[in-house]
């Protein structure tokens, strides 16, 4: 239905996209066409050359809205291989049209190498069709003609269709720990690679205690590179500990002396290899692009967007895989669970999916049931649902905890502003937080947590920080935690009254005042104004001071 809901350029009125938190494109000529393809490209059939960072859509859905009536597209069959398309009224065609177009068959632009200048390219498809019984697209009509009412709209879809429970969330102060970083070491003028540990077993102890001195009360980590070999991207298969953390007595200590108001999530890699282990192999255990050459994933420079061949090789397990390795994985896990860990994560399976074109090829839809299956096995070993970051809608029915949750658009030039479709349509489903507030500049991310009503990340490290550079933890610099402890916890007390207030709550308002200022709405009557701008802002008494925030209504 490609001109359903369709708005004529002089009507008021807006697109709402999925791109990152979402965003709204006005009914207007003279603006560029929108596609974005639903949980972004598929690396399987890569580029070869880098684009602009841009955000990625997360769940698959569209709007469009004349103020008056409004309707929401809820792709719920084929939305691995969706792509929302707005087509902007030209002069021949007056009408704002939002559709989704399903790609039947893989295909990639190659060049093929000869002796001439501009060698000439050549079109390489997937083996076969999509394997998928049908594409659906599911309309509903909101009854709030708002973005409000199309994201509470789609929450409605997924507590009735989806299984997702109302009343989630938190006051919990999230907070990512990084483990061991592998860097390179000089042992008797010999360059050996080796773990540098930058939180240890002990040191998270250390840091939960810390911050209880600061008063915080409630703690959600997610522990990231804690097993053998660190950033090394060792599948946790084997569930090892790593001896440079202090191994296997120092981790059982830390599941054992955990606070009661603490959940420490062990972060799993089921998809990514950078070395031969336990019989899987970069060379005949890994996923293969169009071209039939193994997966890796891509790496490019912002300064040219070409290819980065500095870049560490890190190969894409075939899904093909991925039933053997949970069922190895649960063996394992066996240890660890009647120790004491029942927090898991699956960071990578949650923001990313991909494609296998070798022998027994698997396309994305093919691949994402698979990923579903494997949420719903690790879960149910878990006997908790699990961590995810910035996570993908089928992730969502087996999340307790979605950490780093989108805030941005990609800031295309025909989208107006973005909003928080994806805090509003999952806010009381599942508890949330915002990216951390420590790898952004100023206090930006606390509105954004405040204006969403969604709790605070941070991302710390207890030693080594100085030492990440050239490893392949040195975007991580920033992470200190002597740097950020008293800020962390000064924040998360000043918020924990309004956390306590919404959560668990539906959003049922989300306004903006004025340019760079916005009120959100919550059931029950708690409300929060922040102010993004670089002046304050004054209405009905309320004065909300520049880069600041106020809240009320309980």
């Amino acid at each position: 239905l490609p001109n359903f809901g369709a708005g004529l350029a002089e009507t008021e009125g807006y697109v709402l996209v999925p791109d990152g938190s979402g965003a709204i494109i006005p009914y207007e000529y003279g603006l560029a066409d929108y596609s974005q393809r639903i949980y972004g490209d598929d690396p399987a059939v890569g580029r070869s050359t880098g684009v602009a960072p841009t955000q990625v859509a997360r769940l698959p859905v569209f709007g469009s809205t004349d103020t008056k009536s409004a309707m929401l597209g809820i792709i719920t069959s084929g939305d691995a291989r969706a792509i929302v398309g707005v087509q902007m009224p030209t002069d021949r065609n007056p009408f704002t049209t939002v559709a989704t177009e399903f790609i039947y068959r893989e295909l990639l632009n190659v060049e093929i190498s000869n002796q001439t200048y501009d060698p000439p390219p050549a079109t390489m498809y997937e083996p076969g069709h999509c394997t998928l019984d049908r594409f659906a697209v599911e309309y509903r009509m909101p009854q709030e003609p708002t973005y409000v009412g199309m994201a509470n709209t789609y929450r409605q879809y997924l507590t009735e269709d989806k299984g997702m429970q109302v009343g989630a969330g938190s006051t919990a102060l999230h907070v990512e720990v990084l483990g061991g970083v592998q860097h390179e070491e000089n042992i008797a003028g010999i360059p050996v690679d080796r773990v540098l540990p930058v939180t240890s077993y002990a040191d998270t102890l250390s840091l939960i205690d810390a911050l209880k001195q600061r008063g915080v009360q409630n703690l959600a980590l997610n522990y990231l590179y804690w097993y053998q070999d660190g950033t090394q991207n060792r599948l946790t298969v084997d569930m090892q500990s790593e001896s440079r953390l202090g191994g296997d007595s120092d981790l059982e200590h830390l599941l054992g002396h955990l606070p009661a108001d603490t959940q420490l999530y062990f972060d799993l890699n089921f998809t990514d290899l950078m070395q031969n282990q336990s019989g899987y192999t970069t060379l005949f255990s890994t996923a293969q692009n169009v071209k039939k050459e193994p997966l890796m994933r891509q790496y490019f420079l912002l300064s040219t967007y070409r290819p980065d061949l500095d870049a560490s090789k890190i190969f894409l397990l075939n899904p093909a895989n991925m039933t053997q390795l949970v069922s190895e994985w649960a063996e394992a896990y066996a240890q660890w669970k009647s120790a004491g860990m029942n927090g898991l994560a699956l960071g990578t399976m949650g923001e990313e999916i991909y494609s296998h074109f070798g022998d027994g090829a698997l396309d994305r839809a093919a691949v994402q049931s698979l990923w579903e299956n494997t949420f719903s096995a690790v879960a149910q070993q878990s006997g908790n649902g699990l961590l995810f970051t910035d996570a993908n809608a089928y992730a969502l029915p087996y999340a307790s905890t979605v950490q780093s949750i989108p805030t941005e658009h990609s800031r295309f030039l025909n989208e107006e502003r973005s909003v928080p479709f994806y805090a509003i349509a999952l806010h009381g489903l599942v508890d949330m937080s915002v990216p951390p507030v420590n790898g952004a500049e100023g206090n930006t991310r606390v509105l954004q947590a405040v204006e969403s009503g969604v709790g605070l990340t941070y991302t710390l490290g207890w030693r080594n920080t100085d030492q990440l550079k050239n490893t392949l933890g040195e975007q991580y610099n920033y992470i200190c935690a002597t740097d950020w402890l008293d800020a962390a916890a000064r924040q998360q007390t000043e918020l924990t009254p309004y956390l306590a207030a919404v959560s668990g709550k539906a959003i049922v308002g989300h306004t903006q005042l004025a340019a760079d200022v916005f009120r959100t709405d919550f059931e029950g009557g708690a409300w929060a104004i922040v102010n993004y701008s670089a002046a304050a802002y004054t209405a009905d008494g309320v004065t909300v001071e520049a880069g600041n925030y106020v809240t009320g209504g309980y």
